[in-house]
């Protein structure tokens, strides 16, 4: 029973690895794609900056119509049609992680537990939990839970699963005797990623004082990005469904706490420009307050959900 059971989390993480940007071969395809293969030629080196063409991998959807706060608030109407689970919290306590919104700790070390009747503040329902260091592309450590109704080796069982995004660049800043990953050319050494990890896993807020300035847009700190949640569950309004669909949502760690799927005043994110693709030449495109919260996974740009993740499912 033991091997079915790792086999199948084996399973699951690489389904996981296909809908939240886990994999490197996920980030390192680069356009334009051969016709051949069916994907239209997107680049156009005459009206798009190089900051455009750098973009379209994590920006459209299978139609390859770029996504847009419009979209994205459509998507989450359809996944989340009476609106229960629009922030962190709340869609912690739908998938069973914490039995209330009272016992969340949205900082500081939490507990794993595998038995219900154990449920308390800063503790964590899961099946399983990893902590994996993304070093080929986004430059991340990822904490992960996942959660299986009625188990993980039952037939067909509902998947809840999420993660935790921390930054691995203060701890490899852009300086003499560090590897400047993930700007810089090559990989963190074996100290950064050990003290990235041993953050991710102590869950901060703030910035690390040891760092200097930091080489990406992100500083010094190393307080959470964004924390990604994925449900292989029946459609909301028929539960007992056998059939499953894989949904994915994107929440912003705001600095007050909070995590929302859209962007409060507070975020500091609101007003930033969004490169258009749909009209190259359009610069006015900015992130307003109440729209979607559009990640910005590889420092070039937010990019909306769920293109984001969707066209890297692709890979």
């Amino acid at each position: 029973m033991k091997n079915v059971k790792t086999s199948f989390v084996k399973s699951l993480l690489g389904l996981v690895c296909l809908l939240v940007p886990m994999c490197a071969m996920a980030q390192t395809v680069v356009f334009p794609f051969p016709q051949n293969q069916g994907v239209p030629i997107i680049i156009d080196n005459v009206h798009q900056t190089p900051f455009q063409q750098q973009n379209h991998f994590l920006t459209f959807l299978g139609s390859f119509k770029p996504e847009s706060a419009a979209t994205a608030k459509a998507y989450y109407d359809a996944i989340d049609p009476n609106k229960s689970k629009r922030t962190f919290v709340e869609w912690l306590v739908n998938a069973g992680f914490i039995h209330d919104a009272s016992e969340w700790n949205p900082t500081g070390p939490q507990t794993v537990i595998k038995d219900p009747s154990q449920h308390g503040y800063a503790k964590i329902l899961a099946d399983s939990h990893v902590i994996v260091l993304n070093a080929a592309d986004l430059g991340f450590v990822r904490n992960q839970f996942i959660r299986c109704v009625p188990s993980c080796t039952a037939k067909n069982p509902i998947v809840y699963t999420y993660l935790e995004n921390y930054p691995v660049n203060p701890f490899a800043e852009f300086s003499a005797g560090h590897s400047g990953f993930p700007i810089k050319t090559g990989f963190p050494t074996q100290a950064e990623a050990t003290a990235a990890i041993q953050s991710a896993v102590n869950r901060p807020f703030g910035s690390l004082t040891s760092c200097s300035t930091g080489d990406t847009v992100l500083k010094c700190s190393i307080q959470r990005i964004a924390d990604v949640a994925f449900e292989w569950a029946p459609p909301e309004n028929n539960p007992t469904s056998k059939t499953r669909y894989g949904t994915t949502w994107a929440f912003l760690f705001n600095n007050d706490l909070t995590e929302t799927i859209t962007v409060p005043a507070s975020s500091g994110i609101a007003g930033a420009s969004i490169p258009n693709f749909a009209n190259p030449n359009d610069n006015s495109l900015t992130i307003q307050v109440g729209d979607p919260f559009p990640p910005n996974l590889d420092f070039r740009g937010f990019k909306q959900h769920p293109g984001v993740w969707l066209y890297v499912s692709w890979w």
